[in-house]
């Protein structure tokens, strides 16, 4: 680090939605702040440090246990973890001397906060969850500065040093365009486009029942699959034999994938008129972004049952229709899809505010915490449109 610079160590991963957090608040101080000198504290096992190499962020490998809620054969090891993470990010930190620690949790950012408090640094830690995960509960009773999604965490949190901030996106996903999709895929301009995604590791039961419906759905649709990794479950070899055994015009409609990489990932939104989802934190906050009509499938072991909490949100919006697991049907998804595109309409789009990334409210909020203990810190020209306020792009509606 330059000495002369601002440093600020940033934590938090385990999960898609940890890592997505700190990642889009990185990218927006690297464009915004260049004497910030950023660290990210990560797990040895843990997606971040995929993350923070490609953004060229120097890392610092703790060893931590996970957190556990129930007693399970894992629960001693990473118990006896936890105090060597925490002794370890209490030699960090006294090192590098951080004017400020960012957390966005998960189980390795609970050693880096203690250790950080300990030596009376300032913390703001963010949530991403309407349910608020154990890892932030545990940080908010350490925090200087605790950043909320949505307004359901703030019964977890003492008011008078929690505001709500909303869950930051990724840049990618406003940049793209339907002709880049269109090069890669060869789908039609005529058509409307559903999104099918489970995730980074998929969703066998949407996967199954969307491989019913293609018959049904490729009449009035096209459709973009990306179904998961997981070769266990043989979902993208079955899935792929479905797609054999259409009709020979509707098999240009239908492309499955078993992941969409981030360079692509903003033409898929662009072009979509309708996503099918479960309803991970990372996954709502970008619906939410681009008003993108949806319907979405819990995942139904999630702890606390917090994807259903964040699917709730977005039904509220009137942005999605939801479907629980054990509800989940081929009838009442095709009927569910039906209903949801050409949403939101005309009257609807018109009352939604422009859209703030919240990545940089959170990059502001860091800014002013620095410059309330005396630091200040170089500020490049205001954030393109393109980042910071973002209309809703059109969405395609079949005149059929």
């Amino acid at each position: 680090m330059n000495n002369n610079h601002v440093k600020l160590v940033v934590t938090g991963g385990g999960s898609g939605g940890h890592t997505s957090a700190v990642s889009s608040v990185c990218q927006r101080i690297q464009e915004q702040n260049p004497n910030i000198d950023m660290v990210w504290v990560a797990s040895r096992t843990g997606v971040e440090r995929e993350v923070a190499q490609s953004l060229n962020i120097p890392q610092q490998v703790i060893t931590t246990g996970k957190l556990h809620r129930a007693i399970n054969k894992k629960l001693i090891p990473d118990l006896l973890r936890v105090p060597l993470g925490l002794i370890q990010s209490f030699r960090f930190l006294q090192a590098t001397k951080p004017q400020l620690i960012f957390s966005s949790g998960g189980y390795v950012a609970v050693p880096v906060v203690i250790a950080g408090w300990m030596l009376g640094i300032p913390i703001i830690i963010h949530e991403q969850t309407a349910s608020v995960g154990l890892a932030n509960r545990i940080s908010g009773y350490f925090a200087t500065k605790i950043l909320l999604s949505y307004q359901e965490s703030e019964q977890f949190f003492p008011a008078q040093k929690s505001i709500v901030t909303g869950n930051p996106v990724r840049k990618e996903i406003f940049s793209g365009s339907f002709e880049t999709l269109q090069a890669r895929f060869d789908f039609s301009p005529d058509l409307p486009l559903i999104y099918v995604t489970g995730g980074a590791q998929g969703a066998e039961a949407i996967n199954k029942v969307i491989g019913e419906l293609l018959p049904s759905l490729l009449v009035k649709f096209q459709i973009l699959h990306q179904c998961g990794s997981i070769a266990e479950t043989y979902d993208s070899e079955w899935l792929n034999q479905q797609k054999d055994s259409l009709l020979p015009p509707l098999k240009p409609r239908y492309h499955v994938v078993d992941y969409v990489d981030s360079d692509l990932i903003g033409s898929v939104f662009q072009a979509a008129s309708v996503v099918v989802s479960r309803s991970g934190a990372g996954t709502i906050a970008e619906l939410k972004a681009l008003s993108l009509p949806s319907v979405l499938i819990p995942y139904p072991f999630a702890i606390k049952n917090e994807q259903l909490l964040n699917a709730n949100i977005l039904a509220r919006e009137q942005l999605a229709l939801v479907i629980t697991e054990d509800t989940l049907t081929s009838a009442r998804l095709l009927d569910s899809i039906n209903q949801v595109y050409g949403w939101p309409d005309s009257d609807q789009a018109k009352t939604r505010p422009e859209f703030v990334n919240p990545a940089d409210v959170i990059q502001q909020e860091i800014v002013r915490m620095l410059e309330s203990i005396g630091i200040k810190t170089e500020t490049t020209a205001p954030p393109d449109k393109g980042h910071h306020v973002v209309s809703v792009p059109d969405r395609k509606v079949s005149q059929n």
